[in-house]
């Protein structure tokens, strides 16, 4: 059994003998053919007030297989079986990271693809050290203060300030174990990305569009050269 969070919940139904509201389209992850964000349908609910748990079976439209789920005290939102998961490979222009990011960015990526979630979460902040670091690298003090004083020495865009700033927070909640907010599948995949956008946006970008700029420069200048000749 899966919990999903019930802001996956895109609209509701009534049950015809309770007049209970249940989920009625959830977008998730099927856990059958493991097609992403995908739209479940449920029918068949069924209210147990003993355990104010409601039940119903959710069907994919992609692969049209069923699973189950139940809404419990119209709050917690659990699915069965658990969605597959997928191992991530690194993303595009891993090899142009600096070896130091490259090994930390390694390391979260195997503890997540482990299923180890609060140690993805903690893998995901040591990353973001890393980068902040290697930015900025004569910071001091917290990684907060570093991740505040990081835009006066760095050019970034404010939604990139943002992200680090998530990532901050999110990282803290693994590191700290904290038994009501421990990292759960969905935080540690959502810091992974997190991670992986910046790591796009400071190292791999940029440097995968200055080496198509100097392509580019040099099929112009080849072209310049055979209009000269001819």
């Amino acid at each position: 059994m899966h919990e999903i969070a019930a802001s996956s919940i895109a609209a509701f139904s009534t049950e015809s003998k309770s007049r209970r509201s249940y989920p009625y389209s959830i977008d998730t992850t099927c856990p059958r053919c493991g097609r992403a964000k995908v739209t479940l349908l449920t029918h068949d609910p069924a209210y147990d007030s003993d355990r104010t748990t409601m039940m119903a079976t959710a069907k994919c439209p992609a692969c049209r297989q069923e699973s189950h789920i139940w809404y419990v005290d119209d709050t917690y939102l659990f699915i069965r079986p658990s969605p597959p998961i997928i191992s991530r490979a690194p993303i595009e222009g891993y090899e142009l990271l600096p070896e130091r990011i490259r090994k930390a960015y390694r390391a979260a990526l195997d503890v997540h693809n482990a299923k180890v979630w609060t140690a993805s979460a903690v893998a995901c902040r040591r990353t973001l050290e890393g980068i902040v670091n290697e930015l900025h690298a004569e910071g001091e003090g917290t990684l907060a203060k570093q991740l505040r004083e990081l835009p006066n020495k760095v050019d970034l865009a404010a939604p990139l300030i943002t992200l680090s700033q998530a990532l901050k927070e999110g990282g803290n909640l693994g590191a700290h174990f904290d038994q009501e907010k421990e990292p759960d599948r969905e935080t540690a995949e959502a810091m992974l990305n997190l991670i992986e956008y910046f790591l796009e946006y400071v190292y791999t970008l940029p440097r995968m569009i200055d080496d198509l700029n100097q392509k580019l420069e040099a099929l112009g200048q080849e072209e310049e050269d055979a209009n000269q000749e001819s």
